[in-house]
């Protein structure tokens, strides 16, 4: 094996002349720039040039069958064989720039990068056109029942519902009840009926400006309507259909002012002087022929008919009636043979048809004057039969006179 040995104080100095000698001299570079040597016990180095004969001196299997030149004794010592770094040199001139290369092929997509910050909002785009109505959905479970809230004003919702009040309401004014209304005259809290037909109904109070009274009631639903039903105070009077209406008692379609169930009838009628109050069965006066529904007694204008299929009478009373204050009235089915049949007054009284009795209840005269057990038979205009007790049956006087004429049942005391 060839080599040189160097000693500790020269051995700086014999790497520098190596590492030229190796550079200038030798046509076989070491191998990846590694210089190899061996370090004896006593410190001498060997340095090992490439291509020489490791082996020659190698023990082969006594240092474990190695092959790098050293004896079994030695320690291998490697290092690079690079000088130190030289200075700089100058920038060379730039080159022409070179003609463009192809294109390479794209590379592997890189990881995504870092979120960048929210940029600022941008301008609210156009409004986009209303997209067609979804199908409806199926209705979900009914959910559990809620617990109960707390106290709050009234509520309402459109559609069939209710309303429900917890707490006193006021329409115009702080309430001191349940519903409390305030407002200008009249006060109205108006019903009215949809569908065919409609109709109002109010419910008003007002101070009336003409007579200074507090009323309170239902109208017609007018303006000003017609009051159907009317309480007055502080007097508490009331009034029923005093806007000229009619009053049923148990009856929903009366035809007179007032009428108790089915014939009775009470009501009144205009004349020159005063009015005719009458109360009748099935026949009344109320001096009009202007409602159609009702039946017109034919030839007196006023006078009708509940039900035209039956006779009716009718007491009319009137203090201006010409003398006759008192007047009993008799129709037939449809209005046929009305006539006054009696009249009792302060000037005529008569009785127009039967028999008339006094003092009997049974008379067969057509005045009967006492009881009799005789009968007149119905053919005697006047009949007077003298009373058990009577001394005198008939006695025909003048003004402060004597009798001119008796008639006694025994003929005694004077009696012819």
């Amino acid at each position: 094996m060839g080599f040189f040995r160097v000693s500790g104080i020269l051995m700086a100095l014999l790497l520098v002349v190596v590492l030229a000698s190796q550079a200038s001299a030798h046509t076989v570079p070491p191998s990846s720039d590694i210089i190899h040597s061996c370090v004896k016990k006593n410190g001498d180095v060997h340095i090992l040039l490439d291509g020489a004969d490791k082996g020659s001196k190698d023990k082969g299997s006594k240092d474990g069958g190695s092959n790098d030149g050293c004896k079994k004794k030695d320690t291998l010592l490697d290092w690079n064989a690079q000088g130190i770094q030289g200075d700089t040199g100058d920038t060379g001139a730039t080159g022409p720039e070179g003609s463009t290369g192809p294109t390479g092929p794209d590379g592997t997509t890189g990881p995504s990068g870092p979120i960048g910050a929210t940029g600022p909002t941008g301008t609210i785009g156009p409004e986009g056109a209303t997209g067609p109505t979804g199908a409806t959905g199926a209705t979900g479970p009914t959910g559990p029942k809620g617990d109960t809230g707390d106290s709050g004003t009234s509520w309402s919702v459109d559609g069939p519902t209710y309303v429900t009040t917890a707490v006193p309401v006021g329409v115009g004014t702080v309430p001191g009840s349940l519903l409390h209304l305030k407002g200008s005259d009249p006060i109205e809290i108006k019903l009215e009926r949809s569908g065919v037909g409609g109709g109002n109904l109010d419910l008003t109070y007002l101070l009336d400006p003409s007579d200074s009274i507090h009323k309170m009631g239902f109208t017609d639903g007018g303006a000003p309507g017609n009051w159907l039903f009317q309480v007055n105070f502080p007097d508490g009077t009331t009034h029923l259909a005093p806007g000229g209406g009619k009053v049923g008692i148990n009856n929903v379609a009366p035809k007179s002012a007032l009428q108790v169930k089915s014939l009775t009838t009470l009501d009144q009628g205009p004349t020159a002087a005063g009015a005719w109050a009458n109360l009748g069965s099935n026949a009344f006066y109320n001096g009009n022929n202007l409602d159609p529904s009702i039946f017109n007694i034919p030839g007196f204008t006023g006078w009708h008919l509940i039900d035209p299929t039956k006779a009716g009478v009718n007491l009319h009373m009137n203090a201006h009636g010409g003398g006759s204050e008192f007047r009993f009235f008799r129709t037939e089915p449809n209005g046929l043979n009305s006539r006054n049949i009696a009249a009792l007054g302060t000037g005529v009284s008569f009785v127009a048809e039967g028999k008339f009795g006094v003092g009997g209840t049974n008379p067969t005269a057509k005045m009967q004057v006492g009881f009799s057990p005789n009968n007149y038979g119905d053919v005697t205009t006047l009949g007077v039969s003298q009373q058990p007790g009577d001394t005198v049956a008939l006695s025909l006087r003048r003004v402060g006179s004597d009798p001119i004429m008796q008639f006694c049942g025994d003929g005694a005391g004077g009696c012819s």
